[in-house]
């Protein structure tokens, strides 16, 4: 069968034409043949200036100052790379956000900390790691943060401190690169493009079109963008991207929810994601986001609510946007739920940073993924028959993490019941919950509740819960 793609045609910038058809048509660039570019780096530039001056709901919310541990990588290529551990200074940097994968990664542990304080040797990084302190260094930018490195991977309490810090770091960062395309940090940054994505010059000398000297149209491969139709008309006139590793990632959800901007290398082009905009290189995806716009957005439609919710709240009266945040955080639980963890434990701690921000807006206790003010609207969720096809069907996960009426207790993704008149209808009798560290949106250790409802008490503690029969009804595991 031969293969089918989008074609797309575009004209020159700066055209004169007085042709009804030629100004129809949007204005289009030629995509630079590399990702390291000069041309590249050029247009990364401009959307930072451009949002620096233009997008007041991207400004940094209090003062930007270095995490615990940033990686000092200097401004040139001689300059050595160093763990830093810093006194909470202002200054810039750069957050990685990568997929680990399965090959041995470089880590900060407990037995080579003090030696990844003085020098962490170049050949030691991976290409990865290597190219995004390379681009972090061309954009004048002296500190990056990269999880494995900036993160003492063997130290559980270190881990939960920087876990309680994750909306922080992403969210004070300068720029947050995301390597997407990239299964693991052997695979490197950059990319080359195609050459099927080449871009050629179309004759139109046989048609009756008034044309200027300078004036051309051209033809080219459509290209895959990040995303999934984020603002409806925008992205469906254009093929997605849907093989990106970085974006199957469930601790990259909150990575990309909680930073101001986000770079994305892909295979073919750069993309950019601010809160008050989007970008390509190809100008496929340009568009300013609208208030309607975002809160219509499915990437899901969590990060379009999320990111207008931030911007809305900086102005928002005390718990008046308590409903709107409620749905908001529904909508991203269903949406995290469809990706994937490398560790079963980490279903909590991958979301943490987004808890704690949204906690900011609903304002009430957190327990296993739910809130309790909003608790009985948490407890309206079923396996998604539609994503997993039946297959699997409400997984348990091979360890206890949370209570059988927590989305957390299965591994398969779900969807979510989002009607706020249901929460008179019952409400806490008791509830008693232990963590397991010191973040409070972290794991769990147990927890113990009763409901009185209109038609039904439950009770459920620790592993002896209720077993999963079909969508929106439980028995007891001992019968």
């Amino acid at each position: 069968m031969t293969p089918r793609f989008h074609v797309s045609l575009f004209r020159s910038p700066g055209s004169k034409s007085s042709s009804v058809l030629l100004n129809s048509m949007p204005v289009g660039y030629d995509i630079p043949e590399s990702t390291r570019s000069d041309a590249s780096l050029e247009w990364v530039t401009e959307q930072l200036e451009l949002c620096d001056s233009s997008h007041a709901a991207c400004a940094a919310q209090g003062p930007t100052t270095l995490p615990k541990r940033v990686l000092d990588i200097g401004t040139t290529e001689n300059d050595i790379i160093r763990l830093y551990t810093t006194k909470r200074e202002p200054d810039r940097y750069v957050c990685l956000s990568h997929c680990w994968g399965t090959h041995p990664i470089l880590k900060t542990l407990s037995n080579n900390l003090r030696k990844h304080e003085k020098e962490i040797s170049w050949a030691d990084l991976p290409k990865t790691f290597q190219e995004a302190i390379e681009f972090t260094r061309r954009l004048s930018v002296k500190y990056i943060w990269i999880d494995s490195l900036c993160i003492i991977q063997d130290d559980n309490e270190d881990w939960r401190e920087q876990g309680s810090e994750m909306a922080d770091i992403y969210a004070k960062a300068y720029l947050t690169i995301a390597a997407a395309h990239s299964r693991d940090s052997r695979t490197g940054l950059y990319s080359t493009v195609s050459p099927e994505y080449n871009v050629e010059t179309l004759d139109l000398s046989s048609l009756s079109i008034s044309l200027g000297d300078t004036d051309r149209v051209y033809a080219c491969r459509k290209v895959s963008h990040v995303g999934r139709r984020i603002i409806g008309s925008v992205y469906e006139q254009y093929p997605v991207d849907d093989d990106l590793p970085l974006l199957h990632r469930g601790w990259v959800f909150q990575e990309r929810h909680l930073s101001r901007r986000v770079l994305f290398f892909t295979s073919q082009e750069l993309s950019w994601e601010c809160v008050e905009s989007m970008a390509c290189q190809c100008r496929g995806q340009s568009a300013q986001v609208s208030g309607t716009e975002r809160a219509l957005g499915v990437r899901g439609a969590s990060l379009a609510g999320f990111k207008r919710l931030m911007r809305e709240s900086i102005d928002a009266t005390d718990g008046s946007m308590k409903s709107q945040a409620m749905h908001t955080w529904l909508t991203m639980v269903k949406d995290y739920t469809s990706l994937q963890l490398t560790y079963e434990k980490d279903v909590f701690p991958a979301l943490s940073g987004l808890a704690r921000q949204m906690g900011k807006l609903i304002g009430t206790t957190y327990v296993a993924g739910l809130w309790d003010e909003f608790l009985l609207i948490g407890l309206c969720w079923h396996p998604d028959v539609r994503t997993t096809g039946g297959a699997q069907l409400g997984l348990r996960p091979s360890i206890w993490r949370a209570p059988s009426w927590s989305w957390a207790s299965i591994k398969t993704p779900i969807d979510v019941i989002k009607d706020t008149r249901l929460r008179d209808t019952c409400q806490i009798v008791s509830f008693d919950y232990e963590l397991a560290g010191s973040d409070p949106m972290g794991e769990l250790r147990f927890t113990h509740s009763v409901y009185d409802g209109a038609q039904a008490i439950i009770c459920s503690g620790g592993k002896a819960d209720l077993e999963y029969v079909r969508p929106g009804v439980y028995e007891r595991e001992d019968g």
